[in-house]
C-alpha cells in the first residue's frame, strides 16, 4: 500500500522520506530502525525514478544504511543488505 501511495501521489513520497530521515537522525531502537529501513527499501524504486531523490540516494545509503552492516543485531544487518539490493536495481 505504501509503495503504491508513494508511486502515485507526489506529496506522499516526500512526507514518507522526511519521516524516515527524522527517525534515522534520532536515536531510535532496533525495531524502529528495522521499520524505517523496510520503508526505504519498499519505496526504493519510486525513489530511483524521481530526480531529486535519485541524486540523494548515494548519500542516504552511505550515511544511514551502510553503517548498519556492522550492527550487533543480525536482522538489522540483513535489512541493510536488502535496502542496498533494492536501491541497486
Amino acid at each position: 500500500m505504501l509503495h503504491t501511495a508513494c508511486s502515485k501521489r507526489k506529496q506522499v513520497l516526500q512526507t514518507t522520506i522526511d519521516f524516515c530521515m527524522q527517525k534515522l537522525r534520532s536515536d531510535c531502537g532496533p525495531r524502529e530502525l528495522d521499520g524505517v529501513l523496510h520503508i526505504i527499501g519498499s519505496v526504493a524504486d519510486a525513489l530511483m525514478k524521481k530526480k531529486p531523490f535519485k541524486d540523494e540516494m548515494e548519500a542516504l545509503l552511505v550515511n544511514f544504511v551502510l553503517p548498519h552492516f556492522q550492527n550487533e543485531n543480525g536482522y538489522i544487518r540483513a535489512r541493510a543488505c536488502w535496502v542496498v539490493q533494492n536501491c541497486s536495481t
